[in-house]
């Protein structure tokens, strides 16, 4: 019997993703996801950002900043997400396809 393999997108359910906002242009920013780089869009993020805050991306947008308390749990959590076999855990599998749902950042 074939494991069902959907993603966050069939499920009508998606992880977010945290990272850190490196540069900001516009309504553009440049944010590293355990150090992948990415353009997000900071269009509906729940409140203004700056270089060094925290986000929650959801497909290529930022969500929600993250209170600088909450930071290094939630990055705890993803770290030890990130290090889950994508067969075993949904939701490793769910943060990788969050990611790679933003856009590469341009070199």
């Amino acid at each position: 019997m074939a494991l069902w393999r959907d993603s966050c997108y069939d499920l009508a359910m998606c992880l977010g993703i945290p990272g850190k906002v490196l540069a900001i242009d516009g309504l553009e920013a440049t944010v590293d996801f355990f150090g992948v780089q990415r353009q997000v869009r900071l269009d509906v993020v729940d409140e203004p950002v700056t270089v060094g805050d925290y986000v929650l991306n959801h497909v290529g947008f930022a969500i929600r900043r993250i209170p600088d308390e909450e930071v290094a749990e939630t990055l705890a959590l993803f770290e030890e997400l990130a290090k889950a076999n994508e067969q075993e855990d949904l939701l490793a599998g769910d943060m990788r396809a969050e990611l790679a749902a933003t856009k590469e950042q341009k070199r």
